[in-house]
């Protein structure tokens, strides 16, 4: 099983902590050394979740959609998963964030399936797994082809109070690499594999891919072509990415378009398709009174806040999020 040495993963970027947001206070090794059965139960002050249930519907869709995995990893610390789920909701909840960022957001979370697991259920279905990981990449079958280890514990406090935004695009970018694979090649095998499932072999979508890339063709055109491949995501998005690596910019912003509205949209909603696995999005109205000294000030309309939650944790246990309406996609 291939790993990332850890000077040189945290010489070239600094993506483990951006997915952390703020660094990990302990380290998940620790947790690891003790007693192996002190921590396959449930923690007793969460309650009880079907986690196997959880890391099943995701296997299913992997070996259904031909995708790989991202396995992004709670540590057994209670301050550090409270930091992981802010920078979670900072990376798919961001309060603002340019074009590039939401496309390259949408290449991410719509090219491969997510799914979030304490470690203890991680050592449990992925006995290999490193006790060291922030996160694991898995092939189709449900092999760790790749560790993406967690940062060194920093020296200074104040570093694990940096907003997990400034980071987040560090690592969707590293991400997006690392499932590109050395000179493509994870891509291609991904779209190859893509391409045989499909009984056309994929002319389908390369037919739609040159009528959105066509230039006589016009916006009727384009926007029947775009809807069509949109409904071929889930099946076809390594084609669309190696497809977008060869061409101009204009098709390839017009891919990233179709990559972001099959994730449900960038920030995600509370039923869309690009949430990970084993969250729930919670939305909070939060009013704002007028100046409470002279009460002249004008009330401002109530404004939606969204915050992601573990399936696992009270918060999720007593704010149960709709249930989601695609099949493909659920249980969560």
């Amino acid at each position: 099983m291939p790993k990332t040495d850890r000077r040189e993963f945290l010489a070239r970027s600094t993506a483990a902590a951006a997915v952390l947001g703020f660094p990990f206070v302990g380290r998940i090794s620790a947790a690891a050394g003790a007693d192996t059965a002190a921590d396959d139960s449930t923690p007793a002050d969460r309650p009880a979740f079907d986690y196997a249930a959880v890391f099943a519907t995701a296997r299913e869709r992997m070996e259904a959609q031909h995708k790989p995995g991202v396995v992004i990893v709670i540590p057994p610390d209670a301050d550090d998963a409270a930091a992981l789920k802010l920078a979670l909701t900072a990376t798919l909840l961001p309060r603002s964030l340019t074009n590039g960022q939401r496309w390259a957001t949408g290449r991410l979370f719509s090219r491969a399936v997510f799914v979030v697991l304490p470690w203890h259920e991680v050592r449990k279905r992925l006995p290999g797994a490193d006790a060291d990981a922030l996160c694991l990449i898995l092939d189709a079958a449900g092999n760790v082809i790749e560790t993406v280890p967690a940062p060194a514990r920093p020296v200074d406090a104040a570093e694990r109070l940096l907003p997990a935004a400034v980071l987040g695009a560090t690592f969707i970018a590293d991400m997006n690499a690392r499932l590109d694979g050395p000179d493509g090649r994870r891509l291609a095998a991904d779209a190859k594999a893509e391409r045989a499932a499909r009984a056309d072999g994929g002319k389908e979508v390369d037919r739609l891919l040159a009528g959105l890339a066509a230039p006589d063709a016009g916006d009727a055109e384009r926007a029947a072509a775009a809807k069509a491949l949109a409904e071929l995501v889930a099946t076809a998005a390594a084609i669309m990415l190696e497809k977008r690596s060869m061409a101009d910019r204009e098709l390839a912003l017009r891919i990233d378009d179709i990559l972001v509205a099959a994730c449900g949209g960038i920030p995600v909603g509370p039923d869309s398709p690009g949430l990970p696995h084993g969250v729930q999005c919670h939305e909070v109205m939060i009013k704002i009174d007028p100046c409470p000294g002279c009460g002249l000030g004008r009330a401002a309309a109530p404004t939606a806040r969204r915050f992601l939650h573990f399936l696992s944790s009270p918060e999720a246990a007593t704010q149960a999020s709709p249930p989601r309406s695609s099949p493909a996609v659920q249980p969560y």
